[in-house]
């Protein structure tokens, strides 16, 4: 069985995402901290964080990771924005031990110009002070599609990353199968799966993953583009991603669907839906041919 769930909505509450997550029929659950747009810190209060542990503890879900606002650049030489980035991901590590997700996932950011191993360096400064200043968290570095200075594109940045924060069971990575498509990392054919796989374990990072990100493309391979697209809507096609997804390499580790679906699409993608089910139950279908 897949583990499988979705990015969803902390309105209302933190405790509404786990409400969320069952009636969309999700195993797992990403949830922002708050605005991902904005530096503005949501203050989540002990009674909803009660709340949302009560009923995390009865409910289908069972991994939660929480992702950073966009606004995070862990790269950036410029210190106000260094700076920034520090608070925002102090207080989602503080969010992620307070509710007992699995991490907190973070794009590496950019260089701005700047030599691209300054910037990884600045990554793992600001990584290691995070570990250091909040006990028990979990730092998740997601690869990127690798647009402009753009850090995590490739699997020795990755690499890089993780091992110097010298900490392996506090730091982890999530592979995004969009970002790896558009980074010129393929995976559409079983030879490309498993050199991509073998890449992985060569450089310790099979072991070091937490999570997958399952969305499609809408650019061309190596496109460096990051633009999402619907399951089996974009260039890397529905056959790619659930091979992908059910290689054994990946047995038990969390998938997230960033993007919404549409029913329909099960239906044109072969897989017979005679009465509607869950957001969740469309995509299983989509991945596994479940009738």
């Amino acid at each position: 069985m897949i583990n499988l769930g979705a990015h969803v909505s902390i309105a209302g509450g933190i405790d509404k995402a786990i409400d969320r997550g069952e009636a969309l029929g999700c195993t797992t659950i990403q949830i922002f901290p708050g605005p991902p747009q904005t530096w503005r810190t949501i203050h989540h209060t002990d009674e909803s964080i009660t709340l949302f542990k009560q009923k995390h503890a009865y409910s289908s879900v069972k991994d939660v990771f929480i992702h950073a606002i966009y606004l995070c650049n862990c790269g950036s030489p410029d210190p106000i924005v260094y700076d920034k980035t520090y608070n925002a991901l102090k207080d989602a590590l503080e969010l992620q031990v307070k509710i007992g997700a699995q991490g907190v996932i973070v794009h590496p950011g950019s260089h701005r110009s700047t030599r691209r191993i300054e910037g990884l360096q600045r990554v793992v400064t600001v990584a290691k002070k995070l570990l250091t200043d909040v006990p028990h968290a979990t730092l998740i570095f997601e690869s990127s599609a690798g647009a402009g200075d753009t850090l995590g594109d490739s699997f020795d940045d990755l690499h890089y990353l993780i091992h110097g924060c010298g900490e392996p069971k506090r730091v982890g990575i999530c592979l995004d199968t969009c970002h790896m498509f558009a980074s010129g990392i393929d995976f559409r054919t079983t030879q490309a799966q498993h050199d991509c796989i073998a890449s992985l374990i060569k450089l310790d990072l099979l072991s070091a993953l937490r999570a997958i990100h399952i969305n499609d493309s809408a650019h061309p391979f190596a496109s460096h583009r990051d633009v999402h697209a619907n399951i089996g809507e974009g260039i890397i096609g529905i056959t790619a991603l659930r091979s992908f997804v059910a290689n054994n390499a990946f047995k038990g580790i969390p998938i997230i669907l960033e993007t919404p679906i549409l029913k329909t699409m099960a239906v044109s993608a072969g897989a017979s839906i005679e009465k509607p089910g869950t957001y969740i139950d469309d995509i299983l279908r989509l991945l596994t041919h479940r009738g």
